[in-house]
């Protein structure tokens, strides 16, 4: 059996490897991949932007000789601009030598990953901005911090969050623009938002909510101005734009492949897509949450990454299926820490259930062992089901890992009734012999 994967990112290069674990030698592998790697870490890049680390090449799991002595055949720098289906046939261009190819498979798995949405600005393509999702743009951000001194992001989601860290850990001068009301209106609701802001801007970062941008000024190839619609302007020496990402499946929009409006390719719980032979994981997929059964488009490496081993079971021949995902996430910005799950307060009233919250904040560990801070915790539960359906963390100290503790009640349906007594651990150094979750879990049973 032959198997030809479109991506060399997580969730592709997860599944054939698992697949050549079982099958060993009776099976041949190859993948095509645009970038001239397989397998980085894209994660990681605003902590290499912010010195956490060194050495950018340790952001790549996986090198394409540490693939092929697995014989999983990697063949970099080269873009499949179409497929056709019924000859089970790609074509691609190598964008090192421009020489035009195709390929025949059995099976095909599509693992293009997502790409950034753009602003669709005149300058967007300035040599100062950058959307830093690549080794290239990682090592150019960071050089850039010998020179410049202002930084502006454009929105304000987890990534352009994460790299206010990192500019603002150089000293530079950072102006975050966010054109929603807040900031991850996606993730998080607006009170835990409000207190991440709060932080941001005790370190010097500034927080434009409610602003978009009209218009870049740009003077010799550089962005030096970003004009907003109020009409406000502000001078930026580098821009990152980080306004989210959409699937990177224009190339099959020709095709008969099943995509929704926005690219993103609809599969099965065993990654099948409506055409026979053809295989779709990681970030150009939709995927169903478990909470309502409900198509969302969830792109985080943790979910591409169990697709990729379920993917790489069902091809083995073994009996497997991917249950779904809750879009479990958390993130360190300085000191302040967020995570969340499920449904955000505004998503659960949408999906139509019948919504009621709790907010609470508390302390992390006993206020006699030092350095203890504030925690807070907003669950958000459905009357009529009795079940938590989203739940968000902010605090320090590594309190957010609190969202451990709730991701098993909302994944298991587990009814609230059954958890005001959820044996939590206890020890002065991190937590109360009540902790703030379990104060948490007892005022939504008294409401």
């Amino acid at each position: 059996m032959k198997v030809i994967v479109i991506g060399g990112s997580t969730a592709g290069m997860t599944a054939v490897s698992k697949l050549k674990r079982i099958l060993k030698d009776e099976i041949e592998i190859i993948a095509y991949q645009k970038l001239k790697y397989p397998s980085l870490g894209s994660c990681g890049i605003p902590y290499y932007v912010g010195k956490h680390f060194d050495n950018p090449e340790s952001m790549i799991a996986r090198t394409a000789a540490q693939f092929q002595d697995n014989q999983i055949f990697v063949k970099t720098a080269c873009e499949i601009t179409k497929a056709d289906f019924k000859a089970k046939t790609i074509y691609g261009i190598n964008l090192e030598t421009k020489q035009e190819f195709t390929d025949t498979y059995d099976k095909l798995i599509i693992s293009v990953g997502a790409i950034p949405r753009q602003l669709n600005l005149p300058g967007e393509t300035a040599t100062n901005v950058f959307t830093g999702t690549t080794l290239e743009a990682a090592i150019a951000l960071r050089d850039s911090l010998k020179t410049i001194q202002n930084v502006t992001i454009i929105g304000g989601g987890f990534i352009g969050l994460e790299f206010c860290e990192s500019f603002g850990l150089a000293g530079k001068n950072v102006t975050l623009i966010e054109a929603d009301k807040w900031v991850s209106r996606k993730l998080i609701d607006e009170e835990i938002a409000q207190l991440l802001v709060a932080d941001l801007e005790k370190k010097g970062i500034k927080i434009k909510t409610n602003a978009k941008v009209a218009e870049f000024i740009v003077i010799n190839n550089k962005v030096t101005k970003i004009k907003l619609l109020s009409g406000e302007e502000i001078s930026t020496d580098l821009v990152l734009v980080g306004i989210g990402v959409t699937p990177n499946t224009a190339f099959l929009k020709t095709t008969d492949l099943k995509m929704n409006e926005f690219g993103a390719i609809l599969v099965n719980d065993q990654f099948e897509t409506n055409i026979k032979d053809v295989y779709a994981v990681g970030d150009c997929v939709m995927t169903k949450n478990i909470i309502d059964n409900r198509l969302n488009y969830i792109s985080l490496a943790t979910v591409a990454a169990k697709n990729g081993k379920v993917l790489g079971n069902i091809l083995a021949g073994k009996k497997d299926s991917f249950p779904g995902a809750i879009g479990t996430a958390i993130i360190q910005v300085f000191n302040s820490e967020i995570a969340r799950t499920g449904y955000t307060k505004e998503q659960a009233v949408n999906n139509g259930f019948n919504v009621k919250e709790v907010i609470i904040t508390g302390t992390d560990h006993t206020n006699y062992v030092a350095d203890a801070k504030p925690v807070t915790i907003k669950v958000i539960y459905d009357q009529n089901a009795k079940i938590i359906v989203g739940a968000q963390i902010f605090g320090y100290n590594k309190a957010s890992l609190r969202i451990n503790a709730l991701i098993p009640l909302i994944w298991t349906k587990t009814k609230i009734n059954e958890i005001e007594y959820l044996d939590l651990p206890y020890s002065p150094p991190f937590s109360k012999s009540v902790d703030v979750l379990n104060v948490v879990l007892a005022k939504i049973n008294e409401e």
